[in-house]
C-alpha cells in the first residue's frame, strides 16, 4: 500500500465490513511490523506477494495495490493464472517513481528508530521526516 498508505486505510475501511471478500493484507518488507532487510527491489517484494497468495488466498483474487504496492500488484497479476484474477485495482500508481523510491529505501529505513515510545512520538517523528504533513494523516499512517 506504498510507505504512508492513506489512501489505502479508507478504503479498507469500506471493505472490511463486508460480509462477502476476505481481505488479506501484510507489511511490505521494512514497513510497519515486518523486518528489516537487505533486498528491497522489485523482484523481492513481488516474490513475497506471491508467499502471501499462495499461503493466504482464496482460489479468485482481487488484488489491490497502492503506490509501491500498486507496482508490485502489477508485477504479481502478470503471473497469475486469468482465471484467478477477478480484477486488478491499482491506486496512485506513478510506477517509475515508486520504483526509484526502492532505492532510497535502506537510507530511510535506516533513519527510522526501531520503536517509539508513545503515539505521539511516532508522529512527531513523521511529521519530521515529512511522511505525513497534519497531524490527523500522521496518525491514520501509524
Amino acid at each position: 500500500a506504498g510507505y504512508t498508505a492513506h489512501t489505502w486505510l479508507w478504503l479498507a475501511d469500506r471493505l472490511a465490513v463486508s460480509e462477502t471478500v476476505q481481505i488479506v493484507a501484510y507489511d511490505l518488507r521494512g514497513h510497519g511490523q515486518s523486518s528489516r532487510r537487505e533486498d528491497y527491489s522489485l523482484e523481492a517484494m513481488v516474490e513475497d506477494a506471491w508467499v502471501v497468495v499462495r499461503e493466504c488466498c482464496a482460489d479468485r483474487l482481487l488484488v489491490i495495490g497502492h503506490s509501491l504496492g500498486a507496482a508490485i500488484a502489477t508485477h504479481l497479476c502478470a503471473a497469475i493464472e486469468t482465471s484467478r484474477l477477478v480484477a486488478l485495482l491499482l491506486l496512485d500508481l506513478v510506477e517509475s517513481v515508486a520504483l526509484r523510491s526502492l532505492e532510497g529505501m535502506p537510507s530511510l529505513l535506516a533513519r527510522r528508530p526501531p520503536s517509539f515510545a508513545n503515539e505521539g512520538e511516532l508522529m512527531a517523528w513523521a511529521m519530521g521526516e515529512g511522511m505525513a504533513r497534519n497531524e490527523e494523516i500522521a496518525r491514520l499512517s501509524t
